[in-house]
């Protein structure tokens, strides 16, 4: 019985993740007998928590297949991070804080086309960074994306009037659909791990594709894989690493609503 479902156990975690979602959801949102989701925890658990663990985990599931499947050290991800949450930010405030694309940047659509330019941004620049830097490797890989982190969180705090420094930026509108608001809080809750088990699915399809198989390779033998399979690990890397780029930028976008 076991061996017949193990093919099938990847599937069934999602959909049980899945439910264990809408299941906890359906309790902040229809509070059923009057409890909230934070009477369930004795207010030790609250539900913003579990929002931020839907955001954290779009973060995770990327990061994986850099450092947990090809095995390369990279200490840049706060800084993808930020790139993601600033860009969308900044661009969904133009109207308010600049009066810039007054009567566009002001519609309800906007914010959304924000994160894709924030994602498509934060996708570009990881992808011209990771070029030279993939070409290093162990601890000079480490440090060159630990300092390309600190340049982005330094940068980030010397520009108060772009990036509202280090307290960050305010009147953020609240994404929607229409006249129909993604908020509350419980309304936020699904799309934000809408998207999680999204990147969780996407994650899995590549570590079982090809692309996958030759990251699990680099981890064991850079120089094996590049001789059975003509893969480099630039090559194979870069693409990650700027599809961990489109994750923090996608993730971190919903940080601001």
């Amino acid at each position: 019985m076991i061996a017949k479902l193990r093919p099938h156990l990847h599937t069934l975690g999602v959909v049980l993740l899945a439910v264990c979602v809408a299941a906890l959801g359906a309790v902040e949102l229809f509070r059923p007998f009057g409890l909230r989701f934070s009477d369930l925890t004795g207010r030790v658990v609250t539900f913003d928590t579990l929002i931020r663990i839907g955001i954290v985990t779009i973060v995770v599931a990327g990061l994986n297949l850099l450092m947990g499947y090809a095995g390369q050290v990279s200490l840049v991800q706060a800084g993808f991070y930020a790139l993601g949450a600033y860009g969308s930010a900044i661009l969904s405030t133009l109207a308010t804080r600049h009066r810039l694309l007054v009567g566009i940047a002001d519609r309800w659509w906007w914010p959304w086309l924000a994160i894709l330019l924030s994602m498509a941004l934060t996708g570009a620049l990881t992808y011209l960074v990771g070029r030279p830097i993939l070409r290093l490797k162990g601890h000079y890989l480490a440090m060159a994306t630990l300092g390309l982190g600190i340049i982005i969180y330094i940068l980030g705090g010397q520009f108060p009037a772009v990036t509202g420094g280090y307290d960050g930026l305010t009147g953020i509108p609240r994404l929607q659909i229409g006249r129909f608001a993604l908020w509350p809080a419980a309304r936020y809750y699904f799309l934000v791990w809408a998207a999680a088990i999204l990147a969780i699915v996407v994650a899995s399809n590549i570590v079982h594709s090809r692309t996958g198989r030759a990251l699990r390779a680099t981890h064991a033998s850079e120089i094996a894989a590049a001789t059975r399979s003509t893969i480099t690990i630039t090559s194979v890397n870069c693409p990650r690493n700027t599809s961990q780029g489109l994750r923090r930028g996608r993730s971190c976008s919903r940080l601001g609503p």
